[in-house]
């Protein structure tokens, strides 16, 4: 399974004692490796959280009536009309230069970033 998993070696140990599933690597000292992709319960709130408040943003915008399409486009032009099944009708003109841009970050760079902004608010989508 790829994606986050919580900082804490004896949860992963518990949920997948194989490792199999959960590709979790450990030094001998029983630490993760700093390519494991594992997070503090404080990074992982704070993602939850950032996450929430993009939801909440998003929620009142549809409710207010805005429900234009916006997808995103990568530092590598690559976007998210590319296998999209609503693209002969959602509107959206790929020409345009109303993409949603996304940076290709490091996670300790987008980490910092949602911390700075749940602490300083954002625009609709919680991003400045």
């Amino acid at each position: 399974m790829q994606g986050m998993m919580l900082k804490d070696a004896a949860v992963v140990h518990e949920i997948d004692a194989s490792g199999r599933f959960i590709r979790a690597r450990f030094t001998n000292d029983g630490k993760f490796y700093q390519t494991t992709n594992a997070k503090t319960p404080t990074e992982f709130n704070q993602l939850i959280e950032y996450v929430r408040e993009i939801f909440r943003s998003i929620g009142a915008k549809m409710l207010d009536g805005e429900i234009s399409a916006r997808p995103y486009k990568k530092d590598d032009n690559r976007t998210g009309c590319t296998f999209c099944e609503f693209k002969s009708v959602c509107g959206f003109e790929p020409d345009s230069k109303n993409w949603l841009t996304v940076p290709d970050w490091k996670d300790a760079d987008a980490i910092k970033e949602i911390e700075r902004r749940l602490k300083t608010g954002g625009d609709e989508h919680g991003r400045q």
